[in-house]
């Protein structure tokens, strides 16, 4: 079934974090209907003696348990509860929203986007796209805003990705989960390098903001939202993105990007918190 769902969908969903969902989801589906079926052919202990006992002696067997039937109905309940629950989650409706803006520190200023590549993050409600300049350090910054988790508007999803397979210009040199310093502080963030036809390169880091907190982990990200989502809290989130060029060392590069985000941390939480309404 995931194969099938993962081959129907075009391979965009039943894929990374979302196989392992499914997965959990079907192997608990299966095991429960195997136990239900297996019970009709159950073979209870018998207290019988040897078999010196005539047969007109033996005891009738066992019946079954009256209580099989509601227990399997009740079971088929709760499993059917999950499905409807999440429908009506689906069906509620966003937030009024206004556009997410950002304004950064005096000293960085807007200009023209100095490259064409660009992530591939799908269905944020609140998207925001733009590049800055601080004497001659050039930065890219793209944050995208999920208002609600649902069916093809997810923060942590398999269909957001830094660059799809077989770009006909961009190609990903390295992409890791890296340690940082910025404001004087260690932070995590996901790092990638690219490269284009062209010969430009960028250095890149990402990271995700949930409940005001920074996590590069996808599963722990993932959990979270469920857990807000479940509880009817607010199931909110955003990928915070900063890009920058940079020649043959990306040292340089990864300063460039501390020094803006140490800038711009808090114009990029602000601009959050307004769009959200926090």
């Amino acid at each position: 079934m995931i194969v099938m769902i993962a081959h129907l969908s075009n391979m965009k969903l039943a894929l990374g974090i979302d196989h392992y969902i499914y997965g959990w989801v079907f192997f608990g589906l299966v095991m429960l209907l195997l136990f239900w079926i297996g019970s009709f052919w159950r073979e209870d202990e018998s207290d019988v003696g040897p078999v010196l006992a005539s047969p007109l002696l033996l005891e009738p067997a066992p019946k079954p348990s009256a209580g099989l039937l509601p227990m399997v109905a009740g079971t088929l309940l709760i499993a059917a509860v999950w499905p409807a629950y999440s429908l009506w989650l689906e069906q509620r409706a966003l937030p009024a929203m206004p556009t997410l803006s950002i304004q950064p520190a005096a000293s960085w200023q807007s200009i023209s986007a100095f490259t064409d590549w660009a992530p591939h993050w799908i269905g944020a409600d609140r998207p925001f796209r733009s590049s800055f300049a601080k004497t001659n350090q050039k930065v890219l910054l793209e944050v995208n805003y999920y208002a609600t988790q649902r069916q093809n508007a997810e923060l942590i999803t398999s269909q957001n990705f830094m660059i799809r397979q077989k770009h006909p210009v961009w190609s990903q040199v390295g992409e890791s989960l890296t340690q940082v310093t910025i404001g004087g502080q260690p932070r995590e963030v996901r790092q990638a390098l690219l490269k284009a036809r062209n010969g430009q390169r960028l250095l890149v880091w990402q990271w995700n903001l949930i409940d005001g907190q920074r996590s590069v982990n996808d599963l722990y990200a993932k959990l979270v939202l469920a857990t807000d989502r479940v509880s009817l809290q607010r199931d909110d989130g955003a990928s915070v993105l900063v890009a920058t060029p940079y020649e043959e060392n990306p040292t340089e590069a990864a300063r460039v990007l501390a020094a803006f985000v140490a800038d711009n941390e808090t114009a990029i939480q602000r601009g959050l918190e307004q769009v959200s309404g926090k």
